[in-house]
């Protein structure tokens, strides 16, 4: 068996959407990252059909129950939605009616039907947009990453009647496929991770702070979408995390909005910026960061925030 058989069950499907917009709307960070409400909106109204209580279908995608085993519900926090929304800061500007945009997404444990609820809910929301003041769009095409990286289309406009197929990634061959045996890489956070320690943001984290959210995130996920326990262990790992070097470390927090209230204006943020890590230990914990990379950190990581990249570093001779 392969060094990273073990992550063979974390399966996940990577779709990108191509949404045509039929109206104009000016997409900027905060329009991607405050998506939130209106998909559960959105999913309530496919999903309840004005029931009092959650159906399966929406739990699936949006509230994972808690663990029955009273163990695994002290080993793990409450899971995030079964999807993480990616965001791509390339595709912010402004669009006209009929202009196409494109965004990724990934939807964990490989159930399609679960995958077609998420593409439902994706097509329903174009009805009221990306903002409730703007923003209305036709699915146009979404496409799945194979095996072999290559997107294949599992669904058009011109055909939206068949059912739709996708393939399933899993993780020990995605692993397989990242530059693992390096002992030096830079994480990069794209979106801002709003990390949050007994109820306070942490402002000036290190990787020793940040690497126990990777890790809960990661077998959370797993745990909860993938129904299996990595059963590692935790207190080694985050040991092995406090040994590693950081350096050119660029970890800056970011308020990149104001949430409004009665009495004044909260700013919300979240940590952006990059650190270089370096240590022979990152061998044992490379594949948990690069399997975070695929989930988001922090609150609102399923809508997009917290995003980061794990990038392999030449090693300064």
């Amino acid at each position: 068996m392969g060094q990273y058989s073990r992550f063979k069950r974390a399966e996940f499907v990577k779709l990108k959407f191509k949404l045509r917009f039929t109206e104009f709307i000016d997409v900027d960070l905060a329009t991607l990252l405050r998506l939130r409400r209106s998909l559960r909106a959105t999913a309530q109204y496919c999903f309840l059909s004005g029931q009092s209580i959650p159906s399966g279908r929406f739990s699936r995608l949006f509230e994972p129950e808690l663990a029955s085993d009273p163990v695994a519900q002290r080993q793990f926090q409450k899971s995030g939605p079964a999807f993480v929304l990616n965001v791509d800061l390339d595709q912010l500007g402004t669009y006209q009616k009929g202009d196409l945009i494109t965004f990724d997404a990934i939807v964990w444990g490989g159930d399609l039907e679960v995958v077609r609820d998420f593409v439902h809910v994706i097509d329903a929301l174009g009805k009221t947009g990306l903002r409730p003041d703007a923003g209305r769009f036709d699915m146009f095409e979404v496409y799945a990453e194979d095996s072999a990286v290559q997107l294949q289309r599992v669904w058009s406009h011109e055909d939206i009647n068949s059912e739709l197929i996708a393939p399933v990634r899993d993780g020990e061959w995605w692993l397989n496929s990242c530059a693992l045996e390096c002992e030096r890489v830079r994480l990069e956070f794209t979106t801002p991770a709003r990390l949050i320690v007994r109820k306070r943001p942490m402002f000036n984290p290190t990787f020793k702070l940040i690497f126990p959210f990777i890790l809960r995130r990661v077998t959370s996920m797993l745990y909860s979408h993938c129904r299996f326990d990595l059963s590692v262990d935790s207190q080694a790992l985050l040991d092995m995390s406090a040994s590693i070097t950081c350096q050119h470390s660029s970890l800056k927090w970011n308020d990149w909005r104001e949430l409004q209230r009665e009495d004044c204006n909260q700013p919300l943020g979240g940590v952006e910026g990059s650190v270089e890590l370096f240590g022979t230990e990152l061998i044992d914990l490379i594949p948990f960061l690069y399997l975070g990379s695929l989930m988001n950190l922090g609150k609102n990581a399923s809508f997009g925030a917290g995003q980061y990249r794990v990038v392999p570093c030449a090693v300064a001779e």
